[in-house]
């Protein structure tokens, strides 16, 4: 995953005419495999933050705006949604619900001469 990360940052410099002299792309498909997923959106902001790059001088961009809008467009395509079903649920397929009454349907077909 960490090169989906990489190839999707840089295409996404790439269509916005930017400059990347120092693999700002790299350091931050690193940092977002390793830690995004348990850190808070807030944490995360502060983890760019201390990313050291020369990106942001050749590029004459707004850091902080740009890297929020980064993160927005890096959890829009990579963050995993958070599930809504019940717990005991499978995640395919029928629930253990409806097996129950499909199971007792056949089980008086068998049953029947």
């Amino acid at each position: 995953m960490i090169f989906s990360v990489q190839r999707f940052l840089e295409d996404h410099f790439a269509a916005r005419g930017l400059n990347d002299p120092d693999l700002y792309a790299v350091s931050l498909a690193n940092l977002y495999y390793r830690t995004r997923a348990s850190a808070s959106k807030d944490d995360f902001l502060k983890a760019m933050r201390r990313v050291r790059t020369g990106f942001f001088r050749v590029n004459h961009r707004n850091r902080s705006e740009f890297e929020k809008q980064l993160l927005s467009a890096l959890d829009h395509r990579f963050k995993k949604k958070r599930s809504t079903r019940e717990p005991g649920t499978p995640s395919f397929g029928r629930s253990p619900k409806a097996s129950g009454r499909n199971a007792a349907y056949y089980d008086e077909q068998s049953d029947a001469p």
